[in-house]
Order: C-alpha cells, then sequence, then structure tokens
C-alpha cells in the first residue's frame, strides 16, 4: 500500500544497508510547499517529535538554545510501532522496531486489507489498536469507536536562520526511509494580553485571569509510511512479536528498550494533561501495553525468532494470534498455511541460570542458550539450546511433545493465547520427530528416550510394559543419532550398531532375535561403524563409516536404490544401494530420507578442490528430487544439480515430499510437493526446479553482527518448515 500525499525522490533502496541513499527524502506535497513558503517568507518552523525527540533532542540543532519546544498532539494520528530500524535501535542483521505516526484512514486500510476486507470487523480491530487497555472492554470500545486519534509529543520552534540546517540534518538523521509530512497539531498556549504562542507566564504569584487553551498549528513531521520497505504489519497487529522484537534488539543509538521505556515515561508524566480532551479524542495506550509486555518478557522468559512456512493447522509455527482481537496476525492463507516466511516468536521460561547471567552482564548472543539443532515432525516441531533445553510445540494429540498439555499459560495473562513453551524435563543431546512421536538422546548419559503415538511400538520398544509419556528405551549402550520415520523408530549407538523398533510390516526394522523385546540390532559383516541413520515413511537407510549406503523396507518407487529379486516390492535384509553410493570411499558424509525419497551428501575432488554434491532417489513425482528427466520413481541414486551446481550447498534436507537446501550463498531454495506452501515460495503450487524461498528476512538476535554469514539453522516435516540463523563464533 502507498501513500499518495508521499511524492516519490530519486533515493535508491540498498537493501544491505537497508537505508535510501543517492537522493532527496520523500515528501508530501503539501510538506513540500510548506517548507518552500518557510523559507521564502523567513518564517520559522515547528516540528513535531513523537519518538526519542520525546525525551531527547538528540544534541543537534534541536539542541540549540534557541530553540523552544512546547508539548502538542497530532490529531487524527496514532503512534504506531510497526517500523523497523536498521541503523538506530538494531542493525542489519537484527532489525530493532520505533514508531511511527499513521493516520487513522492509513490504519484502517491495512486493517481492512488484512481482514479481507470485512468492514464491521475492520472497525472493531482499529478501534482495539488505539483504545484496548486491561479495563476496557469490547463494549465499551465500539461505544468509541468514532474518536479520532490523538498522538502526544513534542513541538520544536526552529528560528528562520536554523531552518535549512535543521531540515539538512533531519533528511540524513531518517535516511531510513521516512518521509517529511505536514499534520495539525493541538498545542497549548495562554490567554491574556498579552500571551502569544509558546510563550510561558512567569510566575510572580499574583492572581490572574490567565486560563489554558488550545490552538491548532501545522508542524512538519518525519514518519514512516506503509510504503516503506522497513515497514512492517506483522508488528503493528501482533503486539507480542513487536514487544519480544523491542525487549532484545540493539542498535548504535542503544537498546530498543531504552526507546519504548523512555517513551512510556514521557506519556505517563504528560498524561494528566489530556483529561480535557478525553471525550473528544483517542490517546496512545498502545505504548503502555508494549512496555508492560516487554519488561515481562526480558525478567520471565526467553525468546527466540524463527521463520516458517506451511501447515499451522496444529499451531506447529506459532502462528495462531497473540492478540486476541487478531484471529490471524501473519495473515496466514486458507487460515492455517502460511505461503511463504513468516516470522515465528517462540516464548519460553527463563531458567534460574538465565537470570544469572542478566543480573551479570552476561550477553545472551554469546552463551549456551542460543539454539543448536531445530527439528519438525508431522505437526509438531522443537528447538534445542546448547544448554540442553529442548523446546517442543505443536501437535500433542498423543503427547508427542513430552508432556499432557500445549504450554504453560501466562499467569498475567499478557500473552493472551501464545503458548509458553517449557523445556522437556530433562537435558537434550539430540532429537528426532516422527509422524505423532519423538525420540531424544539424553545429554552426557546416551540413554535413549521416546514419547507419543505407540500403536507400533515406536515410542516405547516393548508393548509388554506399561507407557509413561517419556519412557526410557533400555538398549544396553549409549545411544549417538536417532531417527523417526511414520510408525517406527531407529537409533545408532555410541559403538556404531544399529537399533529398529516400531513397525516393521513393510521390512523398515530389522528381525526381532528375542522373544521380551520388539528391539532388532545390526551392523555390516565387515565389521564397520555406522555413522547416520535416515528413516522414510516405510523404510531405512543407514551410513556406514566408510561412505557406504545400505537400505530395507518398502521399494515401492525404488527407495531402496538397489533391484529386488522377482521384482519384489520389499526387503527385509540390510543390503548395498547400486553404484558407487555403495562402495568403500564414496565420499558420503550426510543421509536423509522424506516419505519414500533419498538424498545423499558427498564430499567429491574437483580439479583438486573439494566440493559437495548431492544425489537422490525413490519416488519423484512431485520432483522431489528435482530431476530434469521428469522421472516419476528413480530406482538407483543420481546427481542433483539446477540451482546448487551453480551456486554450491552446504546442507541438503527432506520434509515428507520435498527437498530444501542451504546454498553456498546462506539462501534456502527448495523443489518438490508443496501442497501446504511448505516450501515458502509464495504459492501452494508443487515445484520442480529448486526455487528460493520468499517472505521475512531470516534473521535473530542470535546472528552477531561481527562475523560475515551465519549459521543458518533449517528444519522440514510433513507440511511445515522453518529456519533460524545463528553466528558462527562457537559456544
Amino acid at each position: 500500500m502507498t501513500n499518495p500525499s508521499i511524492t516519490s525522490s530519486s533515493a535508491k533502496w540498498c537493501p544491505t544497508q537497508q537505508i535510501y541513499i543517492d537522493g532527496t527524502i520523500e515528501q508530501s506535497s503539501s510538506a513540500e510547499t510548506h517548507i518552500q513558503d518557510v523559507l521564502a517568507n523567513n518564517l520559522p518552523l515547528y516540528i513535531f517529535g513523537y519518538g526519542s525527540l520525546c525525551w531527547s533532542p538528540g544534541g543537534g540543532i534541536l539542541s540549540h538554545p534557541d530553540v523552544d519546544n512546547m508539548f502538542g498532539r497530532a490529531v487524527g494520528y496514532q503512534r504506531c510501532w510497526g517500523q523497523k530500524s536498521a541503523d538506530h535501535r538494531g542493525d542489519v542483521h537484527f532489525n530493532g522496531l520505533v514508531c511511527t505516526l499513521l493516520s487513522d484512514e492509513e490504519v484502517r486500510t491495512i486493517v481492512t486489507e488484512h481482514r479481507g476486507g470485512d468492514l464491521d470487523l475492520e472497525e472493531e480491530q482499529v478501534q482495539m489498536i488505539k483504545t484496548t487497555d486491561d479495563d476496557v472492554d469490547r463494549s465499551r470500545s465500539r461505544n468509541t469507536n468514532k474518536k479520532t486519534s490523538m498522538t502526544e509529543g513534542l513541538v520544536y520552534t526552529i528560528p528562520k536562520e536554523l531552518v535549512k540546517a535543521c531540515l539538512d540534518e533531519l533528511d540524513f538523521r531518517e535516511k531510513g526511509g521516512y518521509a517529511r509530512d505536514l499534520i495539525n497539531v493541538i498545542v497549548d498556549v495562554v490567554d491574556d494580553d498579552d500571551g502569544e504562542l509558546g510563550e510561558k507566564k512567569e510566575d510572580t504569584g499574583s492572581k490572574t485571569n490567565t486560563k489554558r487553551k488550545t490552538k491548532t498549528i501545522q508542524a512538519m513531521l518525519y514518519r514512516g509510511t506503509p510504503s516503506n520497505p522497513l515497514f512492517s504489519n506483522r508488528a503493528l497487529l501482533d503486539e507480542l512479536y513487536a514487544a519480544s522484537v523491542m525487549a532484545v534488539a540493539k542498535g548504535p543509538s542503544g537498546n530498543n528498550d531504552a526507546y519504548l521505556y523512555q517513551l512510556d515515561e514521557f506519556l505517563s508524566a504528560s498524561s494528566d494533561r489530556d483529561e480535557v480532551l478525553a471525550e473528544e479524542y483517542i490517546g496512545d495506550t498502545q505504548t503502555k501495553r508494549l512496555t508492560t509486555l516487554a519488561k515481562k518478557i526480558q525478567q520471565d522468559h526467553q525468546v527466540y525468532f524463527l521463520f516458517g512456512s506451511g501447515s499451522n493447522q496444529h499451531n506447529q509455527l506459532l502462528l495462531d494470534s497473540s492478540m486476541k482481537n487478531y484471529d490471524n496476525a501473519a495473515k496466514l492463507m486458507n487460515g492455517d498455511e502460511a505461503h511463504d516466511l513468516k516470522e515465528i516468536v517462540l516464548v519460553v521460561p527463563k531458567r534460574e541460570e538465565h537470570h544469572r547471567e542478566q543480573e551479570e552482564g552476561i550477553d545472551l548472543d554469546q552463551s549456551i542458550h542460543r539454539p543448536k539443532e531445530l527439528f519438525a515432525g508431522g505437526g509438531h516441531s522443537a528447538l534445542l539450546t546448547h544448554y540442553g533445553d529442548l523446546y517442543l510445540w505443536g501437535w500433542n494429540e498423543a503427547q508427542q511433545l513430552g508432556r499432557d498439555h500445549h504450554g504453560a499459560a501466562d499467569d498475567d495473562g499478557l500473552f493472551s493465547s501464545h503458548p509458553i513453551v517449557t523445556p522437556l524435563e530433562i537435558k537434550v543431546e539430540s532429537a528426532a520427530l516422527g509422524h505423532n512421536h519423538s525420540l531424544i538422546i539424553e545429554k552426557d548419559t546416551g540413554f535413549l528416550y521416546a514419547f507419543g503415538e505407540d500403536n507400533r511400538g515406536q515410542a516405547s520398544a516393548d508393548i509388554s510394559n506399561p507407557r509413561k509419556i517419556l519412557t526410557k528405551i533400555d538398549i544396553g549402550e549409549e545411544v549417538v543419532e536417532v531417527s523417526a520415520g511414520l510408525f517406527h523408530s531407529a537409533a545408532i549407538t555410541k559403538d556404531g550398531e544399529l537399533v529398529t523398533f516400531g513397525c516393521g510390516r513393510f521390512g523398515q526394522t530389522l528381525t526381532v532375535t528375542k522373544d521380551d523385546t520388539c528391539i532388532g540390532r545390526w551392523r555390516p559383516t565387515d565389521g564397520s561403524r555406522l555413522v547416520n541413520v535416515a528413516c522414510g515413511r516405510r523404510h531405512t537407510v543407514v551410513l556406514d563409516e566408510f561412505g557406504r549406503i545400505y537400505t530395507m523396507g518398502e521399494n515401492k518407487y525404488g527407495q531402496l536404490g538397489r533391484e529386488l529379486q522377482r521384482d519384489a516390492k520389499r526387503s527385509q535384509q540390510m543390503e548395498l544401494v547400486e553404484g558407487f553410493l555403495g562402495q568403500k570411499g564414496s565420499g558420503c558424509i550426510a543421509i536423509d530420507c522424506g516419505w519414500s525419497h533419498n538424498i545423499a551428501v558427498v564430499s567429491a575432488e574437483n580439479d583438486g578442490e573439494r566440493e559437495m554434491q548431492l544425489f537422490g532417489w525413490g519416488r519423484n513425482d512431485k520432483s522431489q528430487c528435482s530431476l530434469v528427466n521428469n522421472c516419476k520413481m528413480i530406482s538407483t541414486p543420481q546427481q542433483i544439480k539446477g540451482h546448487i551446481a551453480e551456486h554450491g550447498f552446504k546442507k541438503a534436507y527432506c520434509s515428507a515430499e520435498s527437498i530444501s537446501v542451504l546454498d553456498g550463498n546462506n539462501d534456502i531454495v527448495s523443489c518438490g510437493w508443496n501442497e501446504h506452501g511448505n516450501l515458502g515460495v509464495g504459492h501452494s503450487t508443487d515445484v520442480n526446479d529448486f526455487t528460493m524461498v520468499k517472505g521475512a528476512r531470516i534473521c535473530s538476535q542470535f546472528h552477531s553482527d561481527s562475523r560475515e554469514g551465519g549459521k543458518v539453522l533449517v528444519a522440514c516435516g510433513g507440511g511445515h518448515f522453518f529456519t533460524t540463523i545463528v553466528s558462527n563464533d562457537k559456544t
């Protein structure tokens, strides 16, 4: 949405610096005419400050002793927390948030577009932005929704001789995309024989007939409009997201929270001024709510910023409303799907260790509480920290979250319906999420635990014993890797042995050799150690220390990578795939499985240098392997090229029926099944060749600006996908 009153300039947007460069600042036609008149006639200029200018003139021209200021109120405008900051209260790696001024009509248009043109709901939603407080109910809001908004601030009076210098200074300061505009401002005046606008009479102690009145003047201001590249509808509509950003962001001008809190102090000190206008106008109440919420987050919670797409049917993307009056702040498609990357806020309780770090001034960006891995299952998700905290959320029908509830309630009610995700009760080294069960490896002990649906033994390995929510799988030795399929589970022991349990109907689990257990064990006949395992829907793939790949299970789509005798549809024996990936020295370093397709990452030598190559096989009717020959089934591993042949890649991941790749530029590209928008490419149509994700820019407070790039974490589930980025610095 653009503002027709703001004229375009020759300035160009720089996506790297996230500022406008090489041009003049944009301005409305009324502001342009007004400034020309002021300069031509040597008049003073009024400038309205509604953000940091409310408590600090900034040390430039506005601090000049000849510049006066007075309290004022912008009529018909709302202070909106929807402007991202890449150069003041945030940086290019993680933007902060500052306020801007939007007209009532601009806010109404944003909400109308957000709600798909539902004007009845729009009226209520707009009003809730302006007036909702703990003691204001919805019925009262409806009764006041015809009021005009009012934003409190300071009006600076710039003497005529300083106008040009002041404009030049502010133009540079607001190069992040702010535009000049002209608005009406109500100011207090003294009504007596000779009082004029802005003058303050000295108190002589004598009684006079002086009384306070108001007057409307025209003042210029700088504001980010909805057409600004850094304007965020999500921040405007989602108070939890906005408060979370401001609770952690930092920039050259200082911490983002200080900006919010100082503005709140200014408004609190000025609240008594507005009693006379309360019946006619609606002032700013959102800043107070955001302040309360941000302080609550800093005191009791840790927040993680993730980015995801696909199905949110079970809130596996945490994109259910964080405001009671916005059921779809992320503007999901079909009510529960994100077709491009959306910002996700994960709220978790602070441990005592977090509190000590905060008290001792330790920077959490460098702490062990930053993300280590992400995981995605059929309808649930998880984040693992370096500290060993595993946070699970989403689908919990079978207690696959390791608890009997979705998340802790917020005692203060500040987070509305947004769950506060508590960590699993034990420390975790690694994990795997299946369709609706979960596996974890306990930190320091290597013990294997399982929870979730267990109708095929995939979460207990012993159907004769009563099952708890968190069940320890006793296999007699430490586990170093796990994988969870649709109805079966697999693990690699410290000694390099494969362990499987769960459904074996299609040969995806090993033959059981004992009567009292459902656990099967295997290792290659030559004694080599296994180092990697991946479970598909009905098959299992393992990688040994020599780079050889073994498979077993269903072969309906060629997912075993080898021909079976008499065209059999399954194999209950672990055997090598055909071709060089079944031979020692293949260079294969990692494998992964979708439901019926597989990928293998190979480190190969090319002209004396090492390069990463990607191979795929199995089902390909939806371009799961992005191979150009359009085969619907690939029976032996073939190299996948396309985008990654040109840009290289770092890691590759399988979801149910697709592939996502982190390329050499730290960009994520995907191909395959996309029914729920799970590839994040902006639509829900299957993708034949690697296509880059779209939507919100991937960032987090854990991505240090001291290093280029960063480590991108990715997780692919049944119908959803999410990611984040952290610093490359080691813990």
